[in-house]
């Protein structure tokens, strides 16, 4: 079972306390722990006093601006830590537009790991920070186990060393031993007082031991590895009670003169288990043909188990992330692929061991592409860092694939960029309110018809002197009234508003239908209002017009007039109809627009005749086709054969009753797999052609 990762710190930036208040409330079901700042000062004293493992900041700020915070941040970790524990804070720009290539190169440079543009699609936000989370502990992660690796390596180089320096005591005193030996024949008694002080002081047990293991001399220092005192082990009579098994191998000592380095594992007298490296050598010393050097190793072997449970653990957790993981050696060669790098790159390990990488390998993340086989070029992310991998240094490099999330982007953009355009061409005024009034948006026909350009629009408020707005009566309208406010008071759309603007720099008044609409997030608190309004100012000229001519036409023939006031109010009546209507359509159809991009769920337009005329993004990912292969597909055709009959049914509920919903119906993807769905479809007016059919399909 996969441990669910530790709640992360989660800085939000920004000078828009209503910005950062929508951030920290969509990001709250993630479980993280998330801190507010209102600018890049106070930002700055938040990283000095946390870890962060995502920082969402906004570009434009007061004072400190996105990008120059982000570059202070970054310099004030890297004082923080040295370089080689520096890992950089993963950094989301969130920016209301993002139209310049140089500014986008200059966050990336910063340590801008994406860019939300708003207003910013909720779902992908927390799909992202998710993401990003989890990249930035795995690394966090990965990072601390290679500094334990290394700490390791260095404790067992060191006790490597430290047993090389014992070895060559034993030797040197093991040649002291033999000098001492050679001169027992003059000083018997001196030898002997001196053996047992060099014995009784060194770390290694001595044993000698005649050609079958019978005990002849006994080191005085023996209890320190077995807990037995000389006259015990003595007492034991053979070494083999001792040690457990034979080590008198008498035909090896007789090609050689010793040996050396024999593993053994023996229990002392507490029962405690010891590593013992054993050498025998041929001797005769005290009637002993046979000199046992015992030198205890147990923590040189636990910290050599240590090492290997650490690389096994290591090895694991690589062979299952989910990124491709190579590992490289000092002149860029790979030594090592997880299975996740033969997916990835559509080559197999063996075609990939031994072979150079390729590309040059730097420690910051960075983007670069890849060809595969089957799937073409993929767009990756690639990050190096040093680890100590089978007794060496080498180089550990994560690939990430990133090609889906940049043909969402690009897709995205694409359709950002044909809305933008829609917008700034269309002959209806657009204006985007924030929820304190403020304008965050206007098209060229908005800013046109109100006496600014676009600049000037931004951030004015309903509250701002400049406005004079008056009722269709030609009175005054009270603040209140203006329509965003109503909106805002309550909450629900206001349709067909007539309004009269005031310009000051044409000295007269404009005239416009006004429809509002609020959007709510998913706890009913306003996140914008869209106002969109038509200019009648020629017509509302016309109206003033023919209501003085009635007067004047009043005085001079009563009878008459009456006659034409009638007329004059049913041909108002008419086009006012009319251009109610055509305001009605073209809010429907923005709305629709709106809809069609933004649903979650598959929404497929089709004709009476059961033709797909336009389809959704969902509807693409859902069935595997494009839009173009959807409106070829024959009707039916993404139905399974054993539903058809229910497909029939459906259909003629909706023909006779103008709605209609089918559960339990299924669809056939692209791939041929088939996949449970819920449908309710209804007639729609849809480009000005009646009897279409608005189908929606549902993943359960």
């Amino acid at each position: 079972m996969v441990e669910k990762a530790a709640p992360a710190n989660i800085l939000l930036v920004d000078d828009a306390t209503e910005n950062l208040s929508l951030l920290k409330a969509l990001l709250k079901p993630l479980g993280h722990h998330i801190l507010t700042a209102t600018n890049g000062q106070q930002a700055l004293s938040f990283v000095a006093q946390e870890t962060f493992s995502l920082i969402i900041l906004d570009v434009r700020m007061p004072g400190l601006d996105g990008f120059e915070t982000a570059a202070q941040i970054q310099q004030q970790c890297q004082q923080k830590h040295p370089l080689e524990f520096f890992i950089p804070i993963p950094i989301i720009f969130l920016t209301a537009t993002a139209d310049a290539e140089e500014e986008i190169f200059h966050g990336y440079q910063l340590g801008a790991i994406d860019y939300i543009i708003k207003p910013f699609n909720s779902k992908l936000l927390l799909n992202k920070v998710t993401n990003f989370i989890q990249f930035f502990q795995q690394q966090q992660t990965l990072f601390a186990q290679n500094l334990t690796l290394q700490s390791i390596n260095e404790e067992l180089q060191n006790q490597y060393h430290e047993c090389q320096r014992i070895e060559q005591e034993l030797q040197q005193a093991t040649i002291h031993l033999e000098e001492l030996v050679a001169e027992r024949t003059q000083s018997l008694q001196k030898s002997e007082t001196l053996y047992r002080t060099v014995l009784s002081q060194i770390s290694d047990t001595v044993f000698i031991t005649d050609n079958d293991g019978n005990f002849t001399f006994v080191c005085p220092n023996v209890d320190y590895i077995w807990g037995y005192h000389p006259e015990d082990i003595m007492n034991m009579k053979n070494i083999r009670e001792l040690l457990g098994i034979g080590l008198t191998n008498a035909e090896s000592l007789s090609l050689h003169d010793q040996v050396v380095n024999i593993e053994q594992q023996i229990l002392d007298r507490h029962g405690r288990a010891h590593d013992l490296l054993i050498n025998v050598k041929r001797v005769d010393i005290q009637g002993g043909s046979l000199l046992y050097s015992c030198r205890d190793v147990t923590n040189y072997k636990e910290a050599e188990r240590l090492i290997q449970k650490s690389e096994e653990n290591l090895h694991t957790i690589i062979c299952h992330i989910n990124d491709a993981v190579l590992i490289l050696d000092s002149q860029g060669t790979i030594i090592f692929v997880n299975p996740q790098v033969e997916e990835l790159l559509g080559r197999s390990p063996q075609e990939l061991l031994t072979q150079h990488f390729g590309y040059p390998v730097v420690q910051n993340i960075t983007e670069i592409t890849i060809l595969n086989p089957q799937r073409g070029l993929l767009t990756v992310e690639m990050s190096a860092t040093e680890i100590w991998w089978q007794d060496s240094l080498n180089i550990l490099v994560t690939l990430h694939d990133v090609s889906e999330r940049q043909r969402m982007q690009d897709t995205l953009s694409r359709s950002e960029a044909h809305y933008r355009h829609l917008l700034a061409n269309i002959q209806c005024g657009v204006v985007v309110h924030a929820p304190d009034t403020s304008i965050i948006y206007a098209n060229p026909t908005a800013a046109q018809f109100l006496g600014f350009i676009d600049a000037e629009l931004q951030g004015k408020e309903a509250e701002d002197p400049q406005w004079h707005f008056y009722h269709g009566d030609g009175s005054p309208m009270a603040l209140a009234d203006f329509p965003v406010n109503w909106v805002m008071r309550e909450k629900k759309p206001l349709n067909n508003y007539e309004i009269g603007v005031y310009r000051q720099d044409l000295q007269t008044v404009l005239w416009a239908w006004v429809t509002a609409y609020p959007e709510l997030d998913e706890a009913g608190n306003i996140i914008q209002i869209i106002v969109t309004f038509l200019d009648i100012t020629a017509r509302k000229t016309v109206e003033f017009a023919l209501h003085n001519l009635n007067e004047e036409l009043g005085r001079m023939v009563e009878i008459r007039t009456q006659e034409l006031e009638a007329s004059n109010q049913h041909l108002l009546r008419e086009i006012m109809e009319r251009e109610q209507v055509d305001l009605a359509l073209k809010e429907e159809e923005a709305k629709y627009r709106a809809l069609m991009k933004s649903a979650s769920d598959a929404i497929f337009v089709m004709d009476v005749d059961r033709h797909v005329l336009e389809v959704n993004q969902a509807a693409e990912i859902l069935t595997g086709y494009s839009r173009l292969e959807l409106q070829h597909l024959p009707q039916g055709y993404f139905i399974p054969m054993e539903h058809q009959g229910g497909l029939e049914s459906f259909w003629q509920k909706i023909v006779q009753t103008r709605r209609g919903s089918w559960s339990d119906a299924a669809l056939i993807k692209k791939g041929g797999q088939s996949v449970p769905v819920d449908m309710t479809g209804s007639l729609i007016q849809y480009e000005d052609k009646s009897q279409e059919l608005y189908n929606l399909v549902k993943d359960p």
